[in-house]
C-alpha cells in the first residue's frame, strides 16, 4: 500500500467516523453522567467494536449479508432490538444525585465497554458500509492481508481519537449540564434517538 493510498484512506476515514451517531450520542451521555473511567471504556469498546466489524466484512461476512436475506434480517434484528434496550434505559435513567462513587456501581467499565461494542459491532449497516467503503482504498496490485493489517488498526485509532474528543468535549461541560434538570431531558432526547433508530433499522426494508 503506497503512502499516498494510505493517507486518502485516513482522511476520507477522519471525515466519516467524525459524523455523530449512535455510538458518540452514548459515550457522550455517560462521559457526562459518570465520568472519564466510564468514557474510556466505552471508547475502547467503541473502537474493538468498529475493528471486529470491519474484520468482519473483510472476512466475507459482508457478502453473506448482502445475499442471505435471513442472516441479514436476524442481525437487523439484533441490533435493532439493543438499540430501543439502551433508548428505553437511558429514557428511565435517574438523574438524581448521581455522582462518581455510586457511578461505579450503576454502570461498571466492563458493562460500558460491552454497551459501546454492541453498538458497534452488532450493526449489518456497518459492516455494509465497510464492504462498500474498503475497496476504494485496496490496492489490488499488493497483497491483501498486509493491507488489512493496516487499514484495521488506522480505522480503530481514528475510532477511538474521534470518540475520545466528544467525550471530552462533554466531560468539560459536565459540569454546566449535570444538573437534574437539564440531564434528564439529553437523557430523554438521547434515549427517543436511540429507540427511534432501533425502530426505523427494525422496520427498514433493503433494496
Amino acid at each position: 500500500m503506497s503512502l499516498s493510498l494510505w493517507l486518502s484512506f485516513v482522511a476520507a476515514s477522519a471525515l466519516v467516523i467524525a459524523i455523530p451517531g449512535p455510538t458518540i450520542l452514548l459515550i457522550a451521555t455517560h462521559a457526562v453522567s459518570f465520568g472519564p473511567r466510564i468514557a474510556a471504556a466505552m471508547v475502547l469498546g467503541s473502537a474493538l467494536g468498529g475493528a471486529t466489524a470491519m474484520a468482519l466484512a473483510m472476512a466475507g461476512l459482508g457478502v453473506l449479508l448482502t445475499t442471505s436475506t435471513l442472516v441479514f434480517t436476524g442481525l437487523k434484528l439484533l441490533g435493532a432490538a439493543y438499540f430501543i434496550y439502551l433508548g428505553i434505559r437511558m429514557w428511565r435513567q435517574d438523574t438524581k444525585g448521581i455522582d462518581e462513587e455510586k457511578a461505579v456501581h450503576q454502570v461498571s467499565p466492563l458493562k460500558a465497554f460491552c454497551h459501546a461494542f454492541l453498538v458497534t459491532g452488532l450493526n449489518p449497516k456497518g459492516i455494509g458500509f465497510f464492504v462498500l467503503f474498503l475497496p476504494m482504498f485496496i490496492d489490488k496490485q499488493a497483497p491483501y492481508v498486509p493491507q488489512m493489517l493496516i487499514l484495521i488498526p488506522t480505522m480503530a485509532v481514528i475510532g477511538m481519537l474521534n470518540d475520545s474528543l466528544y467525550a471530552a468535549c462533554a466531560i468539560r461541560l459536565r459540569h454546566v449540564i449535570r444538573r437534574a434538570a437539564v440531564m434528564r431531558r439529553i437523557n430523554r432526547a438521547g434515549g427517543a434517538i436511540l429507540t427511534g433508530l432501533g425502530i426505523a433499522i427494525a422496520v427498514h426494508r433493503s433494496s
